[in-house]
């Protein structure tokens, strides 16, 4: 038995979001039949190499992406082309070449089965035939609805968040059973350009996302109103996130090829809770949540809010998305009870909110599914409900999907990015006392507003993942020197047990009397409350009292990656370990370099402080 329960929220001024529970009521893995435990095979799956003229080419993820001479009833006014450059994280495939239209519009026809479609355009941005980048603008529709207007790649692309080379469009389209076949046409800008690199379509299950006329989605915070997603709308997808887990490519999908991103980049604010993985966690789909609905990866992997209850019912576990005003927003959340200590009613509830309007008030993942380890398609900041009294105060998210739905008159397209600026570096030139004295006063500004912003951050800390001296001192034995597991310029990391001895954290004591270490503290404080990134040690919270400045972070189990090339209490790593450990690294440096918000140089790198980490 399966209770569908849909939502709508206003998220910005003219746009909304839909959110919607699917609970299930199912527990036991007999009652799944064969076919809902294996992954969904596509009736309908193209790959073009669009500017190819080859008939077959393989790319690196295993899948052969065929030429498209023969899909574009007007080729006659397109020609292909070559990127001038291969950026460091575009592909071969389908990125390097590209088909440019420079005139009249052009349409892509698919013979298709009637159904939803996923539609997923690819994109790089460069130079083709000495055709400028800026100099591309064009509008993509599919018979009545408009996916991309007047749409810039080289905008967008410069605009993303995480940074990247490419951009990859992905809409959901539902084929009519009178119209067996899937148009795509392309119509350049007036004076402009219109190019492609590639396009896949992909069936998926009639009911995955498009449930049609059978359900009313009532709308979060809007009284009895209620919306209806039919097969006639279309979706742009904007999110899908692994929680708390690693990216999964397209490849790692259960036959729809998904791309699942790390959430991250996406948590607001200092307060990011702890991750969960259970890669060894016997997932049991159910006939109401198939196979197909989600990776195994994804329900394996979650991020709660931590282990101490003081802490949690003082703050949200709460993401921030950008999006496109003027739309409603389909925002679907997969759930799945992984942790062991979580196996009953009433043990985790929690609130769900969506721009401080509440989606739901009484998120009890057991008492939904009926069981443990079954997963949640709940089609979002947590927060922990303590009406009933449950057993933890704590919140639970393992996925998550937001799709952008189209207006009225079939529009999914928005505006592009405003460009971003080009920052100027001028060379020193000489100064005269004036000026000196002008640039002192712009130091002092700059200081002041530097030492009020990393205050306010550690304000938010303060109030939000601030634990007591006291609880810290218990953790670590009052600091025994016994529970010392490594010594730095600023002080001492300890080995700490909290929550009853079952949860293990690094707690780095500065040295009390140190002002570079005081100054280190706060700025540690303020910097690392902006890093979220997987190969990166995560600042859990921080404690300032009685003189005393703590610091609490995740807890590396198996030692650091110099104890294991160095130590004699280790087998020797393997090479293949040891190359991943390097990407792992590599990517962790990258991302200081340049994915943080603020950009960070390291001034020395050496295997002290890589920790190793299993899985």
């Amino acid at each position: 038995m399966s209770i569908n329960i849909i939502i709508i929220i206003p998220i910005l001024p003219f746009a909304f979001c839909l959110i919607s529970f699917l609970p299930l009521f199912i527990s036991v893995a007999a009652d799944t039949d064969a076919s809902t435990s294996s992954p969904y095979s596509p009736t309908d799956y193209f790959l073009l190499d669009c500017g190819s003229s080859s008939n077959t080419t393989t790319s690196s993820d295993g899948r052969k992406w065929g030429g498209d001479s023969g899909s574009a009833t007007s080729i006659f006014s397109s020609f292909e082309s070559t990127a001038d450059r291969q950026g460091g994280s575009v592909e071969q495939l389908p990125y390097m070449t590209a088909r440019i239209f420079n005139s009249s519009q052009f349409t892509y026809t698919f013979s298709v089965s009637p159904g939803p479609k996923f539609l997923r355009l690819y994109f790089y941005p460069a130079v083709y035939s000495g055709i400028n980048e800026s100099d591309f603008f064009f509008t993509v529709t599919s018979g009545v609805h408009t996916l991309l207007s007047n749409f810039s790649a080289s905008l967008t692309v410069a605009a993303m968040e995480p940074r990247g080379d490419s951009v990859v469009k992905e809409f959901v389209i539902h084929v009519r059973e009178n119209q067996p076949t899937l148009n795509i046409t392309f119509s350049p800008s007036p004076s402009f350009y219109a190019f492609i690199n590639g396009i896949e379509v992909c069936s998926m299950p009639n009911n995955l996302y498009i449930k049609g006329d059978s359900e009313q989605i009532p709308l979060v915070g809007m009284g009895d109103s209620f919306y209806n997603i039919d097969n006639y709308t279309a979706l742009e997808t904007v999110y899908r996130l692994n929680v708390g887990g690693l990216s999964i490519g397209g490849e790692g999908d259960t036959g729809m090829f998904r791309k699942w991103q790390e959430d991250s980049f996406y948590i607001f604010g200092a307060a990011f809770g702890l991750t969960v993985r259970k890669n060894d966690t016997d997932i049991r789909y159910t006939p109401a949540t198939p196979a197909y609905t989600a990776p195994t990866e994804v329900y394996s992997s979650a991020r709660s809010m931590g282990v101490v209850r003081q802490i949690n019912l003082y703050y949200n576990l709460s993401w921030f998305f950008p999006v496109d005003s003027g739309f409603y927003y389909l925002v679907r959340l997969h759930f799945c009870e992984i942790e062991a200590g979580v196996n009953g009613v009433n043990e985790r509830v929690f609130k769900v909110f969506l721009n401080n309007q509440t989606a739901e008030e009484k998120a009890d993942v057991i008492e939904w599914s009926g069981g443990f380890r079954i997963p949640q398609d709940l089609w979002l900041a947590l927060h922990p409900n303590m009406d009933s009294h449950p057993a933890f105060a704590n919140a639970i998210l393992n996925g998550l999907e937001i799709f952008k739905l189209n207006q009225s008159n079939g529009n999914l397209a928005a505006p592009n990015p405003d460009p971003v600026p080009v920052q100027q570096i001028s060379l020193p030139q000489p100064q005269n006392s004036k000026s000196k004295g002008l640039l002192s006063e712009f130091i002092i500004i700059g200081a002041t507003l530097l030492f009020a912003i990393l205050a306010l951050l550690s304000l938010v800390v303060y109030f939000f993942i601030l634990p007591k001296r006291r609880w810290l001192r218990e953790a670590t034995n009052d600091f025994d020197d016994v529970l010392i597991i490594g010594r730095g310029g600023f002080g001492d990391v300890y080995k700490g047990y909290i929550d009853g001895g079952d949860v293990i954290v690094a707690i780095k004591r500065l040295k009390s009397k140190s002002n570079q270490g005081a100054r280190e503290f706060l700025t540690e404080i303020g910097m690392l409350s902006l890093l979220r990134h997987q190969h990166l040690v995560s600042l859990i919270g921080y404690c300032e009292e009685e003189g005393e400045k703590l610091l609490i972070y995740d807890y590396m189990h198996h030692g650091t990656l110099r104890d294991h090339l160095y130590g004699s209490d280790y087998d020797p790593l393997p090479w293949k370990q040891r190359l991943e450990i390097c990407i792992g690294a590599a990517r962790g440096l990258d991302y200081l370099h340049a994915g943080a918000l603020y950009p960070i140089i390291q001034d020395e790198t050496h295997p002290r402080p890589f920790s190793h980490h299993h899985g």
